[in-house]
C-alpha cells in the first residue's frame, strides 16, 4: 500500500496525472493477492484444526460430524479463493493489463497460462 502511494505523491504532493489504469489496476492485484492468500492461509488453518478436533473426538459422531462440517467449508473456501484468484486474474488480462499481472508477478505466466 505504501508503494503505491510514493508513486502517486511527488516532491509537490498529490499529482492526480501520475494516477493511469495500469497502477489503479497494479493496485487492484496486488490487494487481491494478499486477500487471497491471507484467507487461503485462514482456511488452511481451519482445515489443521478440524482435523486434530476430529481425530480428538473420542468417537462422538456429534464432535466427528462438525468436524467434517468444518474441513468441508474449508475446502469450499479454498476452492472459492483459487477461482476467485483465476477470475479476477483472468478479467484483467481479457481486459489487456497483462503487463500489470507480469510485473507484479513474474511467476505468474506459468500459472496462468
Amino acid at each position: 500500500m505504501f508503494l503505491f502511494q510514493f508513486t502517486l505523491f511527488g516532491n509537490n504532493g498529490f499529482d492526480p496525472t501520475m494516477i493511469g489504469t495500469q497502477e489503479i489496476f497494479g493496485l487492484i492485484f496486488r490487494v487481491m493477492q494478499f486477500a487471497l492468500g491471507l484467507i487461503g492461509a485462514i482456511a488452511v488453518v481451519y482445515i489443521i484444526i478440524a482435523g486434530i478436533q476430529y481425530i480428538t473426538a473420542g468417537g462422538v459422531d456429534a464432535k466427528q460430524a462438525e468436524a467434517k462440517k468444518t474441513i468441508e467449508a474449508a475446502i469450499v473456501g479454498l476452492i472459492i479463493v483459487v477461482l476467485s484468484f483465476t477470475l479476477v486474474s483472468t478479467l484483467l488480462r481479457t481486459l489487456g493489463f497483462n503487463d500489470t499481472i507480469e510485473k507484479q508477478n513474474p511467476n505468474i505466466r506459468d500459472v496462468i497460462h
